[in-house]
């Protein structure tokens, strides 16, 4: 069963405009990859998948989800065994898959 929530029209535009149509996933496919971590304790059911590629990205939908009272899983390897990063109702899974680049190095550091 799907319990994921549906996200209004204007909202799906709105992160269109942010991040693009190809970062943003509502097929069941990636709700379900993306939804969950490796603890397999909880049933997948996020509202959609962002990839986000820039901080101005990231910066961009948690002002969004802030105005709009959406809640935000964020996701990155989905190794983790807790189920903390586990999207069960309706949440946007903001995944930084795409944020897999070192724009500076500082050996000092």
């Amino acid at each position: 069963m799907n319990r994921s929530k549906a996200l209004s029209s204007n909202i799906l535009q709105a992160l269109t405009e942010i991040v693009g149509s190809k970062q943003l996933k509502t097929d069941t496919e990636s709700l379900q990859t993306y939804g969950k971590d490796s603890s397999k304790v909880f049933t997948a059911a996020p509202s959609a998948i962002i990839l986000p590629k820039t901080i101005d990205q990231v910066q961009a939908i948690v002002k969004l989800a802030n105005k709009e009272s959406l809640a935000l899983v964020p996701s990155g390897g989905r190794t983790g065994l807790s189920g903390a990063a586990m999207a069960t109702n309706g949440e946007l899974v903001v995944c930084f898959d795409a944020m897999n680049k070192i724009l500076n190095f500082n050996a000092v550091d």
